[in-house]
């Protein structure tokens, strides 16, 4: 079970790592989405 927790809370980081990558290359790319 601590198994399963580990590799659940891996996904919730990996999907946040790809939403930030994504922001971070938009705003890079100057379109100022953030703003």
């Amino acid at each position: 079970m601590q198994a399963h927790g580990q590799k659940r809370q891996r996904h919730v980081i990996d999907e946040a790592s790809w939403i930030m990558n994504y922001f971070y290359l938009a705003d890079k790319d100057g379109s100022d989405t953030l703003t």
